[in-house]
């Protein structure tokens, strides 16, 4: 569950990117995947991208190809983003 709560934090911000930027897809968004604990567990890289292609459903980022790039920091960072 704590892998959704992460992508879903990710996703907002990469929504309201998009929308400020009026872009009518999102292709592809790069994050920074620290080791996160939450809930007494790591953030699995394969749950976050799954979990965030699922909440992308119906939004200007349906179907975005997510880069993860695991890094030794303790959190997540959303780094880039692509879009047209």
């Amino acid at each position: 569950m704590h892998d959704l709560h992460a992508a879903d934090r990710i996703l907002k911000k990469v929504l309201e990117f998009g929308a400020s930027k009026k872009l009518t897809k999102i292709t592809d968004i790069y994050v920074d995947l620290g080791v996160v604990i939450e809930h007494g567990e790591e953030i699995s890289p394969d749950n976050f991208k799954f979990n965030l292609n699922q909440l992308s459903q119906g939004t200007i980022a349906e179907g975005v190809k997510v880069h993860l790039k695991k890094t030794g920091d303790k959190h997540i960072r959303l780094d880039k983003i692509r879009g047209e």
